[in-house]
């Protein structure tokens, strides 16, 4: 978004990339190039603030995720604990639980 000056008077332009080429579009000079240019500014600031807020919630999500990974080990290995004091073993390298015979 840039305001040209040409010959003394200031233009609007807004430029983007549409298909891999700049596509300059021409909005005028006048109080409704200013409204657009206000339009177009507060539509950039939402569009960088809901991206800033979406990086916030999947930062928040990421340490959920970590820390209910952390507890599931956690839970796994007492889980595996727990079935060795009662007397299972894993059978072949650990692919099923088998409740081995025990002489007491």
């Amino acid at each position: 978004m840039a305001w040209s000056l040409i010959n003394g008077k200031r233009y609007y332009y807004r430029s983007r990339y549409v298909d891999g080429a700049v596509k300059t579009t021409y909005y005028g000079r006048g109080l409704e190039a200013r409204l657009l240019e206000q339009f177009h500014t507060s539509e950039a600031n939402r569009s960088l603030a809901t991206k800033e807020q979406d990086v916030r919630s999947i930062d928040h999500l990421n340490q959920a995720l970590a820390e209910l990974g952390a507890n599931n080990r956690w839970v796994d290995r007492l889980a595996r604990a727990d079935a060795i004091l009662c007397g299972f073993k894993r059978h072949q390298r650990g692919s099923e639980w088998r409740l081995t015979t025990c002489n007491r």
